[in-house]
């Protein structure tokens, strides 16, 4: 029956390409998990979650939000660019100020994760709520979230927004998420899959990896009845973005190439469900 259900949601999704009756992609919704590392760049964000740390802030920034580093904790060390400064004098009123100048290179800043910390007894200003960093109810409600829970994978998230990735999967390690939209936690999901099955071998966004786990994802949501989140639309867009043909039947070729990679892992991941249902009556 899976195979079947996946079979026919990937033939609706490739006539829907075909056709070109595709709503509109679907708004991305960016999160704000309220983190104190939400300030950093996305790459700090990663780091700080792959070493196992819902948030993470300097000895000092702990200090002015209320909380202390435990004693014999290690920092961990974030990347931050040395700037070029430079005095310069306003034409115009003569005054002097401090400019950027260009970039020296980069260093290093200790950091120290929100679990190496405790709160300040009678601390007096507005300490740091670290409710912030757990309560991610958006991760509490993905569907097949016991899946990855399953596979050791750990689900983070981060400030999405204009420009930034909106989600990136370690292999065998974590799904990160910068939006609040199904279809990229399916995406990063397919990704672990392939991974799992010794199919994700490249680096980076390899053109047929992004292909399979896009397509993938929209298939996933489609048997799992949910598929407007699925966003046929979305995939149609991001597809084309890797794919070498840009349209018409040359696009569907290549996808169609892909599509039995793409029916294994979006399989592998439908086992893994109903085997935990299975599982569950006997461990409740």
């Amino acid at each position: 029956m899976t195979n079947q259900a996946v079979t026919q949601a990937t033939n609706e999704i490739l006539e829907a390409f075909r056709s070109g009756r595709l709503a509109e992609p679907l708004a991305q919704t960016f999160l704000h998990s309220g983190l104190h590392c939400e300030r950093w760049s996305f790459t700090n964000q990663m780091l700080v979650h792959l070493f196992g740390y819902k948030d993470a802030a300097t000895y000092r920034q702990w200090q002015d939000l209320g909380r202390q580093v435990k004693r014999g904790a290690h920092a961990i060390y974030l990347m931050r660019p040395n700037l070029k400064l430079a005095r310069v004098t306003d034409d115009e009123t003569g005054e002097e100020r401090t400019v950027q100048a260009g970039l020296r290179g980069f260093g290093w800043f200790p950091v120290h994760g929100l679990e190496d910390t405790v709160p300040i007894p009678d601390f007096q200003g507005n300490a740091y709520d670290a409710s912030v960093a757990t309560g991610r109810a958006f991760v509490a409600t993905l569907p097949l979230l016991d899946v990855a829970q399953a596979w050791g994978i750990t689900v983070a998230t981060y400030h999405g927004g204009e420009g930034r990735a909106l989600g990136y999967a370690q292999p065998g390690q974590q799904i990160g998420l910068g939006v609040a939209n199904l279809s990229t936690w399916a995406h990063e999901l397919v990704h672990q899959a392939e991974h799992r099955l010794g199919a994700l071998t490249k680096r980076g966004q390899d053109r047929e990896q992004e292909i399979v786990a896009e397509l993938g994802g929209a298939v996933l949501l489609t048997v799992l009845g949910q598929r407007a989140e699925a966003d046929w639309g979305g995939a149609y867009h991001y597809i084309r973005s890797y794919a070498k043909a840009k349209d018409g039947e040359g696009l569907l070729r290549e996808v169609m190439q892909v599509t039995s990679r793409m029916a294994a892992a979006v399989k592998h991941i439908l086992d893994a469900a109903e085997a935990l249902r299975v599982e569950q009556p006997a461990t409740s």
